[in-house]
């Protein structure tokens, strides 16, 4: 993904790319409050290892642009709550990523398994 920033003819543009491998273990709750007794509700967390590469350019009119690159490996961590009924579910997630510039994220899903 790609920021760009411009003030005043000042450009900065940060790169991002990342590639992660992780765990997802999911616990069930026991749903006897739902009037559907099919309906299930869980939890789910997330760790695993982020390898990512990040480049950072600052142009500024009539002198030279800079260029900075940072990469590394770092843990990604995250908690999600969703509903499932059948071969059907939905879920939301929280996932922090650490990187040189950190980035966190909120997503919603839905799934359906053929």
């Amino acid at each position: 993904s790609t920021l760009t920033c411009t003030q005043n003819n000042n450009d900065v543009i940060i790169e991002s790319y990342s590639t992660s491998l992780g765990i997802k273990p999911t616990y069930n709750f026991n749903n006897n409050f739902f009037i559907n007794k099919n309906l299930k509700s869980f939890v789910s967390a997330n760790l695993g290892l982020a390898r990512w590469d990040q480049s950072e350019l600052a142009f500024i009119p009539g002198t030279n642009s800079a260029t900075n690159n940072y990469s590394g490996i770092d843990l990604y961590k995250g908690i999600g709550v969703g509903l499932s009924e059948g071969n059907f579910s939905m879920e939301v997630e929280y996932l922090e990523h650490e990187m040189y510039y950190d980035a966190q994220s909120f997503t919603a899903s839905v799934k359906y398994i053929f």
